[in-house]
């Protein structure tokens, strides 16, 4: 949990007031809504019901949740209601947790749905940042979100393979060690 505080402090310092961002559903985002500082200027979007309830709490931030059906086991929000409702959005910034991370299979996920509306929220932000622990590399679950050369910018931690930074700079992506 240290690295995932961490990673979510280095990936909401990257936020600067004017900018909207996307923050996608997991336990690392949930860390980037909390060390967000609570300011006019910023909007959040976001599927995630923990990312939510943190929001809420902060009252100055605008906040726009996306609908869908709802998955009991991460209180997210998926399916068509939430990918068309992204289609009409645009935004600066995307924080993208992630379940698994591989230089040639790239970013994937257990859940079908969630790959589907990861894909959008992708297509939607002017960047792209991955946001993930250490565990995750190395891991490819069943569906594929977007290839590793799509992310602009990888935020993990000391833990993370050798070859992770060598690669950043081969695909035009900025590694942060948080």
């Amino acid at each position: 949990m240290a690295e995932k505080e961490r990673i979510g402090k280095a990936a909401a310092a990257m936020v600067q007031p004017g900018e909207s961002v996307l923050l996608d559903s997991g336990t690392t985002t949930l860390q980037i809504a909390r060390h967000l500082p609570d300011i006019e200027e910023i909007t959040v979007v976001t599927n995630d019901f923990g990312v939510l309830s943190v929001l809420a709490g902060k009252t100055r931030i605008h906040v726009v949740v996306l609908g869908g059906t709802l998955r009991r086991k991460n209180l997210a929000l998926y399916g068509g209601q939430a990918e068309a409702a992204i289609e009409g959005l645009f935004v600066d910034r995307l924080f993208l947790g992630v379940d698994g991370f591989h230089l040639e299979k790239g970013i994937t996920t257990h859940f079908e749905p969630e790959a589907t509306l990861n894909r959008k929220m992708a297509r939607v932000a002017r960047q792209v940042v991955a946001v993930t622990d250490s565990s995750k590399f190395g891991r490819i679950c069943l569906h594929r979100i977007i290839g590793v050369d799509e992310i602009d910018v990888l935020i993990t931690d000391s833990g993370a393979p050798d070859y992770v930074a060598k690669a950043g700079d081969s695909l035009n992506c900025k590694v942060i060690i948080a």
